[in-house]
């Protein structure tokens, strides 16, 4: 008996650790099983690997899920790992897989490929003459929206990419992505730059990645990334502080598109007072900044359109 409660508590503490991985109606079925067992050790050695099975498929779909976003839109480059994905539950086959992509991303750092040429890093801002932001929220359109963030509420606030300023680059991703709070006033500028440096940020990108090539759209549907930082910063432009996804996604190869739907709320620092940003909240647009790639474009765009169009969902809106 002594045994056999050993075995059943071994089942609970698994089942505590793997609650998102395994349907709890089958979990209490094989519970029942296991306690009628005569081979306790057995079933619950056979139960165990069952649910790291089960994790390692769900880690290895969301790696697929991601290696096809990461190499957005150039399927043509890697039709040969496209096509080798499957969702064969064999180990043997995910190892293999898993194998394989790992060769892939490791021979991107330092084999020069010939779709790099098109490959543009790029700093998305208004503090350049030749840069613009992902995305402006005038406040002659959004100024509701603007006075609510300023006045310490959270929105919830689409950067449409359609509405956007960059027709003539393709695929755009971000690395390093924030807000900025933006008056054509030098002075006002100034003021409301100061005030911020008591306040963090906290952006939440909802998971929908939507991407322009050659003229159609198209959606990569994503779990949602929680991004905080401060306004302040240092003497290198980094944010004073900022949680690990921000690095993550810094240090990480591009992926997210920053046309998406946008959580934002700031955070004041030491009780700070929103009175001192409220009083802006006619005078900022509201801008989507960062840093990041895309594409720029060629001259067979038409081949490689055909190829997105077989590994891609294509994202149909009315323009009229």
């Amino acid at each position: 008996m002594e045994k056999l409660d050993e075995g059943i508590t071994t089942l609970i503490n698994i089942y505590d650790r793997i609650q998102d991985y395994y349907d709890q109606i089958n979990l209490a079925s094989y519970i029942a099983h296991i306690y009628s067992a005569t081979n306790i050790e057995g079933a619950t050695i056979e139960l165990e690997q069952e649910i790291r099975t089960n994790i390692l498929i769900g880690h290895f779909k969301r790696a697929k899920s991601a290696f096809k976003q990461w190499v957005f839109p150039l399927a043509n480059v890697y039709l040969k790992v496209l096509n080798s994905l499957s969702d064969n539950q064999d180990i043997d086959s995910i190892i293999s897989q898993i194998k394989i992509l790992y060769s892939e991303i490791q021979e991107h750092k330092v084999v020069i490929n010939e779709e790099d040429k098109f490959l543009v890093k790029d700093e998305f801002s208004s503090e350049y003459e030749s840069s613009k932001p992902f995305f402006v929220w005038k406040n002659a359109i959004y100024s509701q929206d603007i006075s609510k963030l300023l006045s310490g509420e959270e929105i919830t606030i689409k950067a449409e990419i359609t509405k956007g300023d960059h027709d003539d680059k393709n695929a755009i991703k971000f690395n390093e992505i924030g807000i900025k709070f933006k008056s054509m006033d030098k002075t006002i500028q100034n003021e409301i730059d100061h005030e911020l440096k008591q306040f963090n940020v906290n952006m939440v990108h909802l998971g929908n990645s939507y991407y322009r090539y050659s003229n159609k759209f198209y959606v990569i549907i994503n779990h949602k990334q929680e991004i905080f930082y401060s306004f302040e910063r240092k003497n290198t432009k980094e944010p004073l502080r900022n949680n690990e996804t921000y690095d993550k996604i810094k240090r990480g190869e591009l992926m997210l598109s920053p046309y998406t739907m946008w959580k934002i709320k700031l955070e004041p620092i030491n009780k700070a007072d929103f009175s001192k940003l409220s009083k802006y909240k006619k005078e900022v647009d509201l801008e989507l900044v960062g840093l990041g790639k895309y594409i720029r474009d060629r001259k067979d765009s038409d081949d490689l359109n055909l190829i997105v169009e077989d590994y891609y969902k294509e994202y149909k809106i009315d323009l009229f």
